[in-house]
């Protein structure tokens, strides 16, 4: 019965009464003037990410008057972080006009807040720190791209004043080049959060599509800007989540050449050496994110899971003791503390622990899983099916779960129910050894001797003989 570390790579007490639900409606226009070098592709690109920038502020502003965003205790970054990451803004109008002084554009865009669903949103952005990271990266570049067509458009105007020589023929054709590129990188911009957002869905639903997208968005941001940290840091972790580890450790080792003081790139890149078996190249990303940041508690957490793995407890223990410690509201490793307690058969200790996972966070299926295996050793069958009925509604795929709850079923002879669980374990992973030996166990005991000598056979083909050798000894299949 397999307990499950839980792994990231790359998480209030609010209530608003449906009869007080209410949308807030922000709007905000910017005028946009262009001249010389500053096309007008260019000078609507500027505004359009002026308008959406300064209209998410407002929004934001908004948002740090609830108390969920207030208990978060986010930074003023973060906020604006979290506002872009859960508002779409919407473009209402854009377009021309022409003065006595000029030409320009006039973009006008709309946030629309629903009180009504802005809870959950909250708060399942503000429980994905790695989110949250992302977003506050992307707008603090996306300011910096903005401050700097504000010194462009300065320079264009004062190039404009002058007589047209050659030396400032050249200018604006370097000025020119200058806005486009940066028009560029501002497309990149949008197409980063738009990943990042992506894969954050992908945490919540687990949905393959979601980040066959991240991965489409990402490439694109590359084409317009192949020089942030960043966008490669993302496809790399993607990638790994697709099992392209190749193309995992060229974007996180391009990421780490662009941006070396990147913690989370080398956590990332460790956790790919960890999965591959490559402990001693993982270990030194991982004393080297720590180095860089020491107060992250992912990163304890996830060198805590390479030395549980490599049966270290005692060191695994001190890392989870300090992910806990950096971040008292971290599930994960409680979860994870739970698993190194239950292999050293401390199980009261091990269910602890998943109880307060579960507190911090009800929604992982694992957990679930890890404390109804955990009622199982105890003996415990009918705590343990409550949990593993929990387990699968959260996760119907989650064959751990049918495997364990077929145990317990047939622990209290309920015999059908059990080779039921073991029919989907198989249906959802056809190679499971474990699973035909135990439903060949199960048909043994329910007197379906024929059945069972077929499904023990078939254990033994796939490489686990175990059950098929103990029957062969009673005299039971030849």
């Amino acid at each position: 019965m397999k307990k499950t570390l839980l792994f990231l790579l790359i998480i209030f007490s609010w209530f608003l009464p449906p009869a007080q639900a209410e949308i807030r409606t922000f709007v905000h226009t910017v005028r946009q003037p262009f001249s010389g070098s500053q096309s007008p592709d260019d000078a609507e690109a500027a505004a359009i990410h002026k308008a959406k920038r300064e209209v998410l502020e407002e929004a934001g502003s908004y948002l740090e008057t609830l108390t969920i965003v207030e208990d978060g205790r986010l930074t003023k970054d973060q906020v604006l972080a979290l506002a872009g990451g859960i508002l779409n803004t919407e473009i209402v109008s854009q377009k021309p006009y022409t003065t006595g002084e000029g030409y320009g554009v006039i973009v006008k865009v709309r946030v629309r807040v629903d009180s009504s669903v802005l809870e959950d949103r909250v708060k399942e952005l503000i429980s994905d720190k790695t989110a949250i990271s992302q977003l506050t990266i992307i707008r603090k570049r996306e300011t910096e791209l903005l401050d700097k067509i504000e010194r462009l458009e300065k320079v264009n105007q004062e190039l404009a004043k002058k007589n047209e020589t050659q030396t400032v023929k050249k200018k604006k054709e370097v000025l020119k080049t200058d806005f486009q590129q940066t028009t560029k990188e501002l497309d990149a911009v949008t197409l980063r959060s738009q990943a990042v957002k992506f894969l954050w869905k992908w945490r919540k639903d687990r949905k393959h599509s979601n980040l066959t997208r991240t991965i489409g968005l990402l490439n694109k941001a590359i084409e317009l800007d192949s020089n942030d940290a960043l966008t490669y840091g993302v496809r790399g972790g993607t990638c790994f989540q697709l099992n392209q580890f190749i193309k995992a450790f060229q974007d996180l080792d391009k990421a780490i050449e662009l941006n070396p003081d990147s913690a989370m790139t080398y956590n990332n890149r460790g956790v790919v050496y960890a999965k591959l078996n490559q402990p001693i190249k993982a270990f030194q990303d991982y004393n080297k994110a720590i180095e860089l940041n020491p107060d992250s508690a992912l990163i304890y957490n996830n060198r805590g899971d390479l030395y549980a793995k490599l049966n270290q407890p005692i060191k695994a223990f001190q890392d989870y003791n300090k992910a806990i410690e950096l971040d008292p509201g971290n599930a994960m490793a409680y979860n994870n503390r739970g698993v190194v307690y239950a292999k050293l058969n401390q199980h009261i200790s091990a269910i602890q622990d998943y109880d307060k996972s579960i507190e911090l966070n009800p929604s992982n299926a694992d957990v679930y899983n890890n404390r109804g295996n955990e009622y199982n050793d105890l003996n415990q069958p009918i705590r343990a099916i409550q949990d593993l009925d929990k387990a699968i509604e959260l996760d119907p795929g989650n064959e751990s779960a049918y495997n364990n709850r077929g145990y317990a079923y047939a622990k209290l002879n309920q015999y059908i129910r059990a080779i039921q669980d073991y029919d989907k374990v198989i249906e959802l992973n056809p190679g499971s050894a474990k699973a035909y030996n135990s439903r060949g166990i199960v048909h043994i005991n329910f007197r379906r001797i024929y059945q069972g000598c077929a499904d023990l056979k078939k254990a033994c083909n796939l490489g686990e003989c175990k059950g098929l050798e103990t029957v062969r000894r009673l005299g039971v299949c030849q």
